[in-house]
């Protein structure tokens, strides 16, 4: 009886992961989809000879936010490729850099999340600090303390 019961119960919870892999790895294929069939960036990328000196900053600025744009998407459908591998050798949901499983509410909201959320915000605390560190940097440097610049003449 209990082993009926706890096949019944295995029988479900497989179901349902089998469900819930199903479902993400269409969702990865439909953003993914969604992704390369966006060309609109890549138009405004095209550099223009205007006369105008504030045309062409506009432009250039347009231009640069084109290519970041461009650059995020290309980094998603990289992302997406690797859970879409991951899922066919079946190592989808694992943190690649601790090896622990990935929460499923962080896989809902980003499918093709490659960290756990412990190690996803230890990288982002470390790619802050050099930012911190340039900061402070900048405000202590003996040009920006002194009005004259006498430390940087030796005077």
């Amino acid at each position: 009886m209990k082993a009926d019961i706890w096949r019944d119960t295995m029988a479900t919870k497989i179901n349902t992961l089998t469900a819930n892999i199903s479902s993400r790895k269409a969702m990865l294929e439909l953003k993914r989809e969604q992704l390369l069939g966006t060309s609109r960036d890549r138009e405004e990328i095209l550099i223009e000879t205007l006369p105008d000196p504030a045309d062409r900053v506009k432009s250039l600025t347009d231009c640069d936010i084109a290519v970041q744009r461009l650059d995020h998407r290309s980094r998603l459908i990289h992302d997406i490729d690797a859970a879409l591998e991951k899922l066919q050798n079946h190592t989808y949901g694992s943190c690649e850099r601790c090896g622990q499983p990935i929460s499923s509410k962080r896989l809902d909201a980003l499918p093709w999340s490659r960290l756990c959320f412990a190690c996803q915000s230890d990288i982002e605390s470390i790619e802050r600090v050099p930012a911190l560190h340039f900061k402070r940097a900048a405000s202590a440097h003996p040009k920006n303390a002194t009005p004259s610049g006498a430390a940087l003449r030796g005077g």
